[in-house]
């Protein structure tokens, strides 16, 4: 339904509005490196098709950068500066199977390390709402060179048996923010 659009919106204004001063801060953060999270999300975009070709998987593969009031959120919560937080980019990869999913995230660990603890299999235990889904993060490493080591992606893996996941990226936009973002 792209509820959760509507909600970074709203986050992203109201983080505008109440606390200004951090919003500039986090923004500007934000817009010095987003030439390079773009140019990196392109490429990894472009590695997993290529490996999901090689496997043989159908794949829908996207990507965006997180809002701005998310990654404060995690700078607030984890008292960790903007360098420290992992996933400034998130990646879906959309599969036609649950055994395609599992095989994608299979694709993803070979090529990239993951994060210990930073797993969470909501097929083989979904969410009370029945969503179902990988997730993971992984940190660049050798095998990528493509880009610096300090790019971050958190990549989530949808199945088709996901409440409304095939509705999710269809036709929508990305989410208006203030024209100082």
């Amino acid at each position: 339904l792209g509820i959760n659009s509507i909600k970074w919106e709203l986050e992203d204004l109201s983080f505008f509005y109440l606390e200004p001063n951090k919003y500039k801060q986090v923004s500007r953060m934000v817009t010095e490196s987003r030439a390079e999270r773009e140019k990196y999300l392109a490429d990894v975009i472009a590695v997993l098709h290529d490996e999901m070709d090689k496997l043989g998987i159908t794949a829908q593969i996207m990507g965006r950068p997180k809002h701005l009031y998310s990654i404060y959120q995690k700078m607030t919560k984890k008292g960790k500066g903007f360098s420290e937080i992992y996933d400034l980019i998130a990646v879906r990869i959309i599969t036609s199977s649950v055994k395609d999913c599992y095989s994608a995230l299979g694709a993803v660990h070979t090529i990239w390390h993951p994060m210990p603890g930073r797993f969470k299999d909501y097929i083989a235990m979904p969410k009370f709402n029945m969503y179902q889904s990988l997730h993971t993060t992984w940190r660049p490493t050798g095998a990528t060179r493509r880009r610096a080591a300090r790019a971050r992606v958190l990549p989530t893996i949808w199945t088709p048996s996901s409440p409304g996941c095939a509705r999710w990226w269809t036709g929508r936009t990305r989410p208006r923010t203030p024209a100082s973002f």
